[in-house]
């Protein structure tokens, strides 16, 4: 079975309540994952990076958190740490804290695609196999997905026959560190200093958090996080801060889709921001991609009120869906069949005339939708309909 049978399989389940433990583990490098496959386990517990993973594309920022080691603590922090996570997991949650999937975003399916992409592009340490997951939860807070991930993790045979305990290191960008302590988020501020040292304690759900700095200069900078909560969490040595490259820490998911939607699918510039894997994937599905910008697009002139460049961007979005279908190659009238049917044969001859056919209503499409843009442009920018997509990307 294939990886998209299995998971649009699992995310039926999952997205309609018939999955144990609210998780669905997707994808494993081996089946005793989390556990190594060649190395003996830790003797005193299991430490896995758990990287929230909802990317729109995933980018080469996300793939630096995704390499990172796991920091020194504080108080030894001159000295070098080249071990590796034990395990990692890459996560995605079909419920958001903060907004939901919609018409034109990339579905649930199409990210977990990119996602099996992604994690074939982690690299394992030098002499390791690679040991990594990717699971669905349906749970939009890093406090529940500790929760439901350590209840998982304890039922499953390979991690809970190691008899170790688990500490989930949640790998986040600054934003998302900042959304972490927001009482908006837990009901009151009480409410959220409870479930946060739950959150954080080795007696409760033994999770920290690593963070990754705006800026390699930068440290925790004033007015962007609350001091007095995160600075208790720090002390303790269970939040963290490390260093991706500022070029690095400038990469962002909305980027790359602004990119394309600017300057076309053609150029080279997009590719730039996100692993060769990922740029493949989204050229070979370019239909899918040019849909997902030109309903972005409809929607926010829709929003101003512009009903005539919106037609054209309605049209546009029709023609290229037009064009992504599977057309017949001979009309047949029904219930009259051809007695001595003439085969078929798809040769490179062949081929070429009809990919030629697809690329002219393409081409077609495409001119359409380039000049619906500049209509749009030449009317002012505006906020962009889909920038909360980078909501828990860096």
């Amino acid at each position: 079975m294939s990886f998209s049978t299995t998971a649009a399989a699992l995310l039926y389940r999952i997205q309609n309540g018939f999955s144990k433990h609210a998780v669905e583990l997707v994808y494993a490098s081996h089946s005793l994952w989390p556990l190594p496959k060649t190395v003996s386990p830790p003797q005193s517990q299991l430490r896995i990076l758990v990287l929230d993973a909802s990317f729109n594309p995933p980018t080469l920022a996300h793939l630096a958190l995704a390499n990172s080691r796991p920091p020194p603590h504080e108080i030894d922090s001159t000295t070098s740490n080249n071990r590796d996570y034990d395990a990692k997991l890459l996560v995605l949650s079909v419920r958001n804290a903060d907004k939901t999937l919609k018409p034109g975003d990339a579905t649930y399916l199409q990210r977990l695609e990119m996602l099996e992409i992604f994690a074939q592009a982690i690299k394992p340490q030098e002499g390791l196999e690679p040991n990594i997951a990717i699971a669905m939860v349906d749970e939009p807070t890093f406090v529940g997905k500790s929760k439901i991930l350590q209840t998982f993790l304890k039922n499953r045979p390979a991690a809970s026959s190691s008899q170790r305990s688990t500490q989930l290191d949640f790998i986040l960008g600054f934003d998302t560190l900042e959304r972490l302590v927001q009482p908006r988020y837990y009901g009151c501020e009480q409410q959220m200093m409870m479930s946060l040292r739950h959150f954080f304690s080795p007696e409760g759900d033994n999770s920290s958090v690593v963070c990754a700095r705006r800026a390699s200069s930068s440290y925790i900078p004033a007015d962007d996080v609350d001091h007095a909560i995160a600075n208790e969490f720090i002390s303790m040595g269970r939040i963290n801060f490390i260093d991706i490259g500022e070029d690095l820490a400038k990469y962002s998911s909305s980027e790359v889709r602004n990119n394309i939607r600017q300057r076309g699918l053609e150029t080279a510039e997009w590719k730039k921001f996100v692993p060769l894997g990922i740029a493949s994937y989204i050229t070979c599905r370019r239909h899918l991609f040019l849909l997902f910008v030109a309903v972005s697009r409809g929607r926010e002139l829709r929003s101003r009120g512009d009903d005539k460049t919106f037609s054209k961007i309605s049209l546009a979005i029709k023609q290229l869906a037009m064009s992504s279908l599977i057309s017949a190659v001979a009309w047949v009238r029904r219930g009259i069949a051809e007695r001595h049917p003439q085969k078929y044969v798809l040769d490179d001859k062949e081929l070429e005339r009809v990919s030629a056919l697809a690329r002219i209503e393409l081409e077609d499409a495409r001119i359409e939708l380039e000049r619906a843009h500049e209509a749009a442009r030449s009317m002012g920018k505006g906020a962009e309909g889909d920038e909360a997509d980078d909501q828990g990307d860096n």
